[in-house]
Protein backbone atom coordinates (compact mmCIF):
# COMPACT_ATOMS: atom_id res chain seq x y z
CA UNK A 1 0.00 0.00 0.00
CA UNK A 2 2.62 2.20 1.01
CA UNK A 3 5.01 1.59 -2.51
CA UNK A 4 1.26 2.77 -4.60
CA UNK A 5 0.30 5.76 -1.86
CA UNK A 6 4.41 6.81 -3.06
CA UNK A 7 3.88 5.86 -6.63
CA UNK A 8 0.62 8.23 -6.96
CA UNK A 9 2.12 11.23 -4.98
CA UNK A 10 4.63 10.98 -7.64
CA UNK A 11 2.72 10.47 -10.36
CA UNK A 12 1.00 13.91 -9.34
CA UNK A 13 3.74 15.89 -7.81
CA UNK A 14 5.25 15.38 -11.74
CA UNK A 15 1.83 16.07 -13.43
CA UNK A 16 1.76 19.10 -11.27
CA UNK A 17 5.43 20.56 -12.42
CA UNK A 18 4.35 20.10 -15.78
CA UNK A 19 1.06 22.23 -16.05
CA UNK A 20 1.51 21.89 -19.84
CA UNK A 21 -1.81 19.82 -19.68
CA UNK A 22 -4.82 21.56 -20.86
CA UNK A 23 -7.22 19.33 -23.24
CA UNK A 24 -9.26 21.01 -25.59
CA UNK A 25 -12.86 19.81 -26.09
CA UNK A 26 -15.26 19.88 -29.04
CA UNK A 27 -17.91 20.12 -26.15
CA UNK A 28 -16.72 22.72 -24.89
CA UNK A 29 -16.68 24.50 -27.97
CA UNK A 30 -19.81 24.02 -28.29
CA UNK A 31 -21.13 25.25 -24.99
CA UNK A 32 -19.13 28.40 -25.98
CA UNK A 33 -21.28 28.77 -28.77
CA UNK A 34 -24.43 28.21 -26.93
CA UNK A 35 -23.81 30.43 -23.70
CA UNK A 36 -23.28 27.40 -21.83
CA UNK A 37 -20.04 27.71 -20.64
CA UNK A 38 -20.26 29.57 -17.95
CA UNK A 39 -23.09 27.44 -16.18
CA UNK A 40 -21.93 25.32 -13.28
CA UNK A 41 -22.61 21.56 -12.97
CA UNK A 42 -22.15 19.27 -10.37
CA UNK A 43 -20.69 15.71 -10.96
CA UNK A 44 -19.54 13.20 -8.70
CA UNK A 45 -16.28 11.50 -9.45
CA UNK A 46 -15.67 8.01 -8.05
CA UNK A 47 -12.10 7.45 -6.14
CA UNK A 48 -12.04 3.81 -6.36
CA UNK A 49 -9.24 2.81 -8.06
CA UNK A 50 -6.72 6.11 -6.34
CA UNK A 51 -4.89 5.53 -3.27
CA UNK A 52 -6.68 8.21 -1.21
CA UNK A 53 -7.57 6.24 2.32
CA UNK A 54 -4.68 6.47 5.34
CA UNK A 55 -2.73 2.84 5.61
CA UNK A 56 -4.77 1.62 8.24
CA UNK A 57 -8.17 2.26 5.75
CA UNK A 58 -9.74 4.37 8.28
CA UNK A 59 -9.56 8.03 6.83
CA UNK A 60 -10.50 8.92 3.50
CA UNK A 61 -7.92 11.61 2.57
CA UNK A 62 -8.34 12.69 -1.41
CA UNK A 63 -6.20 15.99 -0.11
CA UNK A 64 -3.34 15.67 -2.71
CA UNK A 65 -5.78 14.90 -5.26
CA UNK A 66 -8.10 17.79 -5.08
CA UNK A 67 -4.65 20.12 -4.94
CA UNK A 68 -3.45 18.43 -8.68
CA UNK A 69 -6.94 19.00 -9.66
CA UNK A 70 -6.98 22.73 -8.54
CA UNK A 71 -3.26 23.56 -9.95
CA UNK A 72 -4.25 21.94 -13.17
CA UNK A 73 -8.01 22.38 -14.12
CA UNK A 74 -8.56 26.43 -14.63
CA UNK A 75 -6.52 27.32 -11.22
CA UNK A 76 -8.36 30.64 -10.94
CA UNK A 77 -11.79 29.25 -10.55
CA UNK A 78 -11.49 27.44 -7.73
CA UNK A 79 -13.38 29.15 -4.78
CA UNK A 80 -15.30 31.43 -6.88
CA UNK A 81 -17.00 29.30 -9.15
CA UNK A 82 -16.09 25.65 -8.95
CA UNK A 83 -16.14 23.96 -6.07
CA UNK A 84 -14.95 20.83 -4.74
CA UNK A 85 -15.77 18.35 -1.80
CA UNK A 86 -14.55 14.78 -0.39
CA UNK A 87 -17.47 12.61 -0.09
CA UNK A 88 -16.52 9.51 2.25
CA UNK A 89 -19.35 7.66 1.53
CA UNK A 90 -19.15 7.33 -2.03
CA UNK A 91 -15.17 7.09 -1.76
CA UNK A 92 -15.66 10.27 -4.38
CA UNK A 93 -15.23 14.06 -5.05
CA UNK A 94 -18.70 16.49 -5.53
CA UNK A 95 -16.94 19.18 -8.20
CA UNK A 96 -19.03 21.91 -9.29
CA UNK A 97 -17.88 23.87 -12.26
CA UNK A 98 -18.07 24.19 -16.18
CA UNK A 99 -18.68 21.84 -18.36
CA UNK A 100 -15.41 22.74 -19.98
CA UNK A 101 -13.69 21.92 -16.54
CA UNK A 102 -15.26 18.68 -16.01
CA UNK A 103 -14.35 17.42 -19.04
CA UNK A 104 -10.42 18.77 -17.98
CA UNK A 105 -10.90 16.78 -14.52
CA UNK A 106 -12.20 13.89 -16.70
CA UNK A 107 -9.41 13.88 -18.85
CA UNK A 108 -6.67 13.91 -16.04
CA UNK A 109 -8.36 11.52 -13.49
CA UNK A 110 -8.19 8.81 -16.50
CA UNK A 111 -4.54 9.60 -17.05
CA UNK A 112 -4.05 9.43 -13.46
CA UNK A 113 -5.36 6.10 -13.27
CA UNK A 114 -3.64 5.01 -15.85
CA UNK A 115 -0.63 5.83 -14.57
CA UNK A 116 -1.31 4.46 -11.34
CA UNK A 117 -2.58 0.79 -13.19
CA UNK A 118 0.77 0.69 -14.97
CA UNK A 119 3.17 1.95 -11.70
CA UNK A 120 1.78 -1.37 -10.00
CA UNK A 121 2.27 -3.56 -12.04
Amino acid sequence: MRTASFLFLATLLLSIASLGYRPSSVAAADADATGEASKVHTRNYRLNDFPVWSADGKVFDPTILMVYIKATVDPNTWDSTSRMAPYVDSNSLVIATTLANHDSIATALESLRTQVTVAKK
